[in-house]
């Protein structure tokens, strides 16, 4: 059942890239997933926003307040460079030299 879920959450992802206009993903995912959006058909009533909204809609009904879905993240070269630094032992930032 998960495997079955995960195909379809693959599937959903590709129709909202193509909705949108970022073929390239589209095509990225299709190869690297090994579906293809030709081979499948999506639900008239269902999309990713509209799964999103539903869910928002039930959390704030359950806990009386909005989910927290993303939060603010450090930025890609902070993490970049702390993995970076993990790979080089290194243990503080300002000890860090050029990471390529």
């Amino acid at each position: 059942r998960a495997q079955e879920r995960r195909k379809h959450l693959v599937v959903l992802i590709m129709y909202h890239l193509l909705e949108h206009g970022y073929v390239g993903a589209l095509e990225t995912l299709q190869s690297e997933s090994g579906l293809r959006i030709a081979d499948h058909v999506v639900a008239d009533n269902v999309d990713l926003v509209t799964i999103l909204q539903d869910f928002e809609a039930y959390f704030e009904l359950r806990f009386d307040r909005k989910p927290k879905l993303v939060k603010k993240g450090q930025g890609a070269e902070l993490a970049s460079d702390k993995a970076g630094q993990a790979r080089k032992g290194l243990g503080r930032a300002g000890s860090m030299g050029t990471v390529t």
